[in-house]
C-alpha cells in the first residue's frame, strides 16, 4: 500500500519543495494549500485547500483521506506566519514595534500553535491507522 502524507502550506516555497520530496520517495501528497494558482509536477500531488485555522477545511481534508487513503503515515505541519510578517510585511498590513496588538499576536499563536494542534488531534484516528496497519473508517476519522 503506497504511504500518504499530508502537508500544510506547500503551496510555494519549503513547503512545495517538502511535497515533491515526499513523492520522489513513495508518498501520495495531499497537499495543503491556499490557492491552487500553480499546479503541482505530479500527479500523485493531491493540492486540497486549507487553510489551518478554519475548522470546516480542516474537517474536509481529514474526511478527503479518511475516504480515499483511510490512514495518514507522515504529518508534516509547514503553514505558518512568523512575528516578522506582522512586523515587516506588506505595507497595507504591517504592524510596528511598539504599536503590536494582543489581536495580531494572537493570529500568529493560532496559525501557528492552535491550528496545528487542532488538524494533528483530528488526524489522530488515520495517524493511528498507518501505525497499526488498519485503515480507518471514513466515519471515524476526525
Amino acid at each position: 500500500m503506497q504511504k500518504t502524507a499530508l502537508i500544510t502550506g506547500a503551496g510555494r516555497g519549503l513547503g512545495r519543495e517538502l511535497a515533491i520530496e515526499a513523492v520522489r520517495r513513495g508518498f501520495r501528497v495531499y497537499a495543503g494549500v491556499r490557492s491552487t494558482a500553480e499546479p503541482f509536477p505530479a500527479s500523485e500531488i493531491v493540492p486540497v485547500p486549507l487553510d489551518v485555522t478554519d475548522e470546516a477545511q480542516r474537517r474536509g481534508v481529514v474526511q478527503q483521506i479518511a475516504a480515499e487513503a483511510g490512514r495518514l503515515d507522515l504529518l508534516i505541519h509547514n503553514a505558518g506566519v512568523n512575528s516578522s510578517s506582522v512586523l515587516f510585511g506588506p505595507a497595507e498590513t504591517q504592524v510596528r514595534f511598539g504599536s503590536l496588538t494582543r489581536g495580531a499576536l494572537l493570529g500568529v499563536t493560532e496559525v501557528n500553535a492552535v491550528a496545528p494542534l487542532l488538524l494533528t488531534q483530528e488526524l489522530s484516528t488515520l495517524l493511528a491507522a498507518a501505525v497499526t496497519g488498519d485503515d480507518a473508517e471514513a466515519g471515524d476519522a476526525g
